[in-house]
């Protein structure tokens, strides 16, 4: 299974952050996250994106933000580690990502923001990609792969295919 891992200077935004950038600020500040995170990585970008994929974001900085607020602050952060693709129309979305992760959406993305209070000159933001073996948001499960409260892979539980056919 393949790992990704990184470390930016700063914490990611806050939530409350984010809301209240203008739209142009906001695509600058993707731009300037993409061209970091490529130099973090030393411009080593995979060939094929991780199809699913468990991020974790580890939010090092002064103070402790709300979960919520932490955990909508790393959206950015997310579209710029998907994959960009083309509509039917022509149209190009998510123009800023990288192509690391396919979609970060719940069936190939799990997403783990952990917050860490440190001092000022120790602020960061750590972020480890995991390729899992197939969907991760429980609505469908790839095979032989389930996910507890604690985050582990556990095995798939004997009995579960025969469970799901008799809607139980």
């Amino acid at each position: 299974m393949r790992e990704i891992t990184f470390t930016l200077a700063r914490p990611t935004p806050v939530l409350n952050v984010l809301m209240r950038q203008n739209r142009w600020d906001r695509a600058k500040n993707k731009r300037a996250l993409g061209r970091e995170i490529a130099a973090a990585l030393g411009g080593r970008l995979p060939s094929e994106p991780i199809e699913w994929a468990r991020v974790t974001v580890t939010r090092f900085s002064v103070g402790m933000p709300d979960q919520d607020g932490a955990a909508g602050g790393i959206k950015d952060l997310l579209d710029v580690l998907t994959t960009p693709w083309i509509t039917p129309k022509g149209q190009r979305r998510n123009k800023f990502g990288l192509g690391l992760i396919r979609d970060d959406d719940a069936d190939r993305c799990l997403q783990v923001v952990l917050c860490v209070k440190c001092r000022a000159a120790e602020q960061r933001t750590e972020v480890v990609i995991e390729e899992v073996g197939g969907c991760v948001s429980g609505k469908i499960s790839g095979p032989g792969i389930f996910l507890d409260r604690s985050l582990e892979l556990l095995p798939r539980p004997s009995g579960h295919d025969e469970m799901q056919k008799g809607g139980q």
